[in-house]
């Protein structure tokens, strides 16, 4: 059986354009759940302090990936934006 295809995302801080970068397989709204669902410290302050909504936007960059191609893609965009 076929494994869930992967997509790779980014969220991108509107004050100070940071760029945050993931991989998901599942749906990305649900894996983003608002903000709620992750561990980055900094991350979550800026959700809290910005608002999910008005502070950040959204993109999703890739889509229907192998795991594999979903870890090198974020790689790749993380080493980009640092």
């Amino acid at each position: 059986m076929k494994s869930k295809p992967y997509t790779v995302y980014m969220h991108v801080n509107r004050k100070n354009n940071k760029k945050y970068v993931g991989m998901t397989k599942m749906k990305p709204k649900e894996r983003w759940n608002k903000g709620k669902n992750y561990r980055n410290k900094q991350f979550l302050d800026d959700v809290k302090r910005l608002g999910w909504e008005d502070g950040f936007d959204h993109l999703i960059l890739h889509t229907n990936l192998t795991k594999e191609e979903a870890e090198q893609k974020e790689k790749e965009l993380i080493a980009k934006y640092d």
